[in-house]
């Protein structure tokens, strides 16, 4: 019977399962091949004199990136960032590096994951579900450097002028945000995306908006998506509704959206793909007929997964609380103000749906 692991043990074999399950081929130290993969993750590797030894060293195309330190389930892992931060200065001299110190440091339990990512202008732990693939660190590598203002770039400024050029992260794109210009949109439209950038550029991501019934909600969120592409440095946005009402109006004005910078007209594609939550679709699209019903292979059998009011055929365009669904609201042109709710309305409709 072989002994019980202990804490780290266990650790190090669930991290060792994280780091497969996101695309890395994990080595020791005495059979280190890092041609085997695009990511490499090389256990107990030994460090300049004075650096110790990491837990994990992790390459991504045969260049050192960053570093993993595994710790016993329920220790801190903000009191091991130092130690991070320690071993990314102290890769041997014969490997070369894109950044150096290596930028992407992390801390594992094999229960709880957190990443400081140096490339950011203001480096701060944070938890992350699951270790990033490699090529997601070698695309972030490939950013154009983001000169930043201000004392929180000071140290990613001088990185930049002493020759070696720094990567621009999210965050470090998000900081250097251009001051939005948006004469077309209305008044309280052009105060919710100053907002939300004033946020964003304060390293405070997590922003709600609260727009009232009928005062452009829809058209507020996608030109905040498209700044944030444009000039933020995203790349994927999740827009979710919860009725298809709502999703078909989002569709249409996406489709009629003109850029506010040059005046472009980028148009919608769209994805039929099978399963696409746009299309409100359960079963598989070669089980639906032009028409939208179910044909033979289908179980007739199976509940409507969706309430009468989602499902989006035309005959039910009044919301929960049967007040007419947004599409069919009137609203002022733009360069106006938008209709406001006033108390004693907001007062009737509470009365309404209490009754």
């Amino acid at each position: 019977m072989s002994p019980a692991l202990t804490p780290e043990q266990l650790a190090r074999v669930r991290i060792d399962a994280d780091l497969v399950a996101s695309g890395w081929v994990v080595q020791s130290r005495d059979e280190i091949n890092l041609r085997a993969a695009q990511g490499v993750a090389v256990r107990e590797l030994p460090l300049r004199a004075g650096y110790g030894r990491v837990d994990y060293l992790l390459f991504v195309d045969e260049r050192p990136v960053g570093v993993l330190e595994a710790k016993p389930e329920g220790h801190p892992l903000s009191g091991a960032e130092p130690q991070t931060r320690l071993y990314s200065k102290g890769i041997p001299v014969f490997m070369e590096a894109p950044v150096d110190p290596l930028p992407f440091l992390y801390r594992s339990t094999g229960a709880l994951t957190a990443l400081t990512n140096l490339l950011d202008p203001n480096p701060k732990s944070r938890p992350i579900f699951q270790i990033q693939r490699p090529q997601t660190l070698a695309e972030w590598l490939l950013e154009p450097p983001v000169r930043q203002p201000g004392a929180a770039g000071k140290e990613l400024n001088e990185r930049q002028s002493t020759g070696r050029p720094v990567p621009g992260s999210l965050r470090a794109h998000l900081r250097a945000l251009p001051e939005a210009d948006l004469p077309d949109l209305w008044p309280n439209q052009q105060q919710a995306i100053r907002g939300l950038e004033r946020s964003l550029r304060e390293d405070r991501p997590r922003a709600l908006i609260q727009m009232a019934t009928g005062s452009g909600k829809t058209m507020t969120a996608i030109t905040a998506a498209y700044r944030l592409i444009q000039h933020g440095g995203a790349r994927r946005i999740l827009f979710l509704v919860d009725r298809t009402n709502l999703g078909e109006q989002a569709e249409r004005e996406f489709a009629a959206y003109v850029t506010p910078d040059d005046h472009r007209k980028p148009g919608y594609r769209r994805d039929l793909s099978p399963g696409v939550c746009r299309e409100r679709r359960v079963l598989p699209e070669d089980h639906l007929q032009d028409d939208g019903q179910e044909t033979e292979g289908s179980d007739p059998g199976l509940p409507d997964p969706l309430p009468p009011e989602d499902r989006g055929d035309g005959r039910h365009d009044r919301d929960r609380y049967g007040h007419p669904a947004d599409r069919d609201r009137d609203v002022p042109p733009r360069g106006q103000e938008p209709p406001l709710l006033r108390a004693d309305e907001g007062a009737r409709r509470a009365d309404d749906r209490a009754g």
